[in-house]
């Protein structure tokens, strides 16, 4: 009997080693989100893991079957996995909804269920979203597709569907971003109808696209702030954007001149953040073409490129919707970062836009491999911007004007201590000069979100000491609501007005 029960307990012991050997864990996992959660905007991007023997792991020939329905609408959506790892984006309606997310190897079938709720934000600050056509009324679009094979001419709504779509999805990086990042899910949130459908204007120029495309500059470059003070002008004063707005725009202006694409833009600020409608072609129209927009290798052969070098759709895809996205940051008050160690869309790394939906790269010029990468290496708001955005009323579920007085400063009598000043509170400090850039780690000062830092007190020697610079540098200051003063100290420690 002691032979048999030792017999036994090695076989199960023996068992147990190559189930752990073979995975890491068991079944399907819903790793970033709570059950019956509350949220704000319709498309949560939801991650997790499932089962996959680790021979598995990067199988590019042989990847999972993901999709999530939601049980409330019967809609269901394709989403990604590999390396046991998945992402899904349902899309919510206003209420309770009871998503369940099923993932299909070879080897197993697993599911599980979530309940989220999506509410209405409870705001009057909102992002109201505008398309402007020519003179003429053209919605058509630019695009690398011919005439017979571009969808636009038998749908004369694609272009407000892609529109809408690569709205809803900046907004599921913007709450995936928070969260990753360790703060709550905010998200700015758009003027939507009863059904919470995005409202996209229609507005006309004054202009044809011909006479758009012939604004240059003195070099012979297309003039884009032409362009976007003409989109701000016919908007009107009623509707630019003021304290309670902001405005997500695209001016379809763009053509063809000589070759080389003309008319378009990329522009973002307080009133606007602009795209032009360059990248609309290679957009998904819906949620369900997300993982085949991002996928898509089809070559770019035409002129209409910005792919970042990458010569297929996807790269166009992810440049142009990550680029929207950066320049809807500016229309929050975000500056540019310098470098993209934190991966951010505020530097460079709107162009990996398709790696918030996808699981891996498919090969391209610059990549000639299958990329395989980790969370770690997809794009994001940094963790300052996280913080920055954290007290943006955008972002916030706010009723009622708030103050609307910047932080202020002023030069002690030593010439070297400035003091800063908010009575609302201050939410962060930084400064750059040519060795650190915008918004990097060693130049920032983070204070609690609650305002309840009022002073900050810098050294300019200092400061100089950190950045190695003797020459002017500037300062960002930003208080609990999000205002912000942007002072430059010269060369010879005297701080002035940005644009002085």
């Amino acid at each position: 009997m002691k032979k048999i029960f030792l017999i036994s307990f090695v076989s199960l012991f023996s068992a147990a080693l190559l189930v752990n050997a073979d995975t890491d864990q068991q079944g399907l996992t819903i790793g970033n989100f709570k059950d019956y959660e509350r949220i704000t905007y319709p498309v949560p991007l939801i991650r997790g893991t499932y089962t996959c023997p680790r021979k598995d792991y990067n199988n590019f020939n042989d990847v999972p079957e993901v999709f999530v329905k939601n049980e409330t609408t019967g809609r269901t959506i394709k989403g990604t996995g590999l390396s046991r790892r998945y992402k899904v984006w349902p899309e919510l309606v206003y209420g309770t909804n009871t998503l369940t997310v099923t993932v299909k190897t070879k080897e197993r079938t697993e599911s599980n269920q979530i309940r989220l709720i999506y509410e209405r934000p409870n705001t009057d600050y909102l992002c109201y979203v505008y398309y402007m056509v020519d003179k003429n009324g053209d919605h058509i679009y630019i695009s690398n597709l011919d005439k017979e094979n571009d969808p636009q001419y038998k749908d004369s709504e694609l272009w407000r569907k892609k529109f809408a779509t690569g709205l809803k999805l900046m907004q599921s990086f913007t709450g995936d971003s928070m969260y990753r990042l360790g703060y709550p899910r905010r998200c700015f949130a758009f003027n939507c109808d009863e059904k919470g459908e995005i409202i996209i204007n229609v507005i006309t120029s004054q202009y044809t696209k011909a006479e758009v495309c012939s604004w240059k500059r003195a070099d012979g470059s297309f003039d884009e702030g032409k362009l976007y003070q003409n989109f701000c002008e016919i908007l009107g004063e009623d509707r630019k954007g003021g304290e309670f707005r902001r405005v997500f725009g695209i001016p379809n202006t763009a053509s063809f001149v000589d070759g080389k694409v003309s008319g378009n833009t990329a522009l973002g600020g307080p009133l606007l953040g602009q795209f032009g409608a360059t990248g609309l072609y290679s957009w998904p129209a819906s949620l369900d073409e997300v993982v085949q927009c991002f996928t898509n290798n089809t070559p770019i052969t035409t002129t209409l490129n910005d792919s970042c070098w990458r010569d297929v759709q996807y790269g166009h895809a992810a440049t142009t919707l990550g680029a929207y996205m950066h320049e809807g940051g500016h229309g929050f008050g975000l500056p540019h970062i310098e470098g993209d160690k934190y991966n951010s869309v505020m530097a460079r790394s709107y162009d990996i836009m398709n790696r918030c939906f996808t699981s891996w790269e498919n090969p391209t010029k610059r990549t000639p491999e299958v990329t395989f990468f980790d969370e770690r290496d997809e794009p994001i708001w940094s963790r300052i911007e996280c913080h920055i955005l954290s007290s943006v009323p955008f972002f916030n579920e706010i009723k009622g004007s708030v103050p609307r007085t910047p932080p202020t400063y002023e030069l002690d009598e030593d010439g070297d201590t400035i003091r800063i000043h908010d009575d609302d509170g201050l939410v962060l400090v930084s400064y750059w000069g040519l060795k650190y850039k915008v918004l990097d780690t060693p130049n920032c000062h983070m204070y609690p979100l609650d305002g309840s830092v009022k002073d900050a007190t810098l050294s300019l020697k200092q400061m100089r000491a950190a950045m190695q610079t003797e020459e002017k540098f500037e300062m960002k200051f930003w208080d609990k609501y999000g205002n912000q003063s942007s002072p430059v100290i010269t060369k010879e420690g005297k701080p002035s007005n940005f644009w002085d």
